[in-house]
């Protein structure tokens, strides 16, 4: 799952880089993270982590759809984007 590492630690996740597991674009991001939930080795578990097609948005259709509610007012500086933009910095790509 995806989440701020800092919040996810507490509940028994560890970063899925521990296990050798990056995204499908190749890159370890520290917000991908995994409940381990047997005792498993990085050599069991290792590969690419694919999100399934129904997270794939269709940008187009997303816009016509929010365009049947009232404007939303833009904000930015918050506390979740910094962290969001941090977590960004952090992305590594794979090397093997």
């Amino acid at each position: 799952m995806y989440g701020d590492p800092e919040i996810y630690r507490r509940k028994g996740f560890v970063p899925a880089e521990t296990y050798g597991i990056r995204t499908a674009d190749n890159v370890y991001m520290p917000a991908c993270q995994i409940y381990p939930l047997e005792n498993i080795t990085k050599e069991e578990f290792a590969g690419k982590y694919f999100e399934h097609s129904c997270y794939q948005i269709d940008e187009q259709a997303a816009q016509k759809f929010d365009q049947q509610f009232s404007p939303r007012i833009s904000r930015t500086g918050l506390a979740s984007q910094r962290r969001f933009n941090k977590l960004i910095q952090e992305v590594r790509p794979f090397k093997g």
